[in-house]
């Protein structure tokens, strides 16, 4: 498995192939976590998805409620 982006601000820097697939498995879960929990995303107002999904429901709860 090659590594998915050459973007450094990824947490995958790793060249070349992994030594076993649980290693790959493990780096793209790794990657996953990161691109949905720590990424900062520019069009949801530089805050990383989950916490942008988390404000959406609560918005969207406080409307439901009035």
């Amino acid at each position: 498995m090659r590594r998915l982006r050459k973007d450094n601000a990824e947490p995958i820097e790793h060249d070349g192939l992994w030594a076993t697939k649980s290693q790959g498995k493990h780096a793209l879960v790794t990657w996953v976590g990161w691109y949905n929990h720590q990424r900062l995303h520019s069009v949801l107002d530089y805050l990383p998805p989950i916490e942008y999904e988390q404000h959406h429901h609560q918005q969207t709860a406080v409307r439901k409620a009035s």
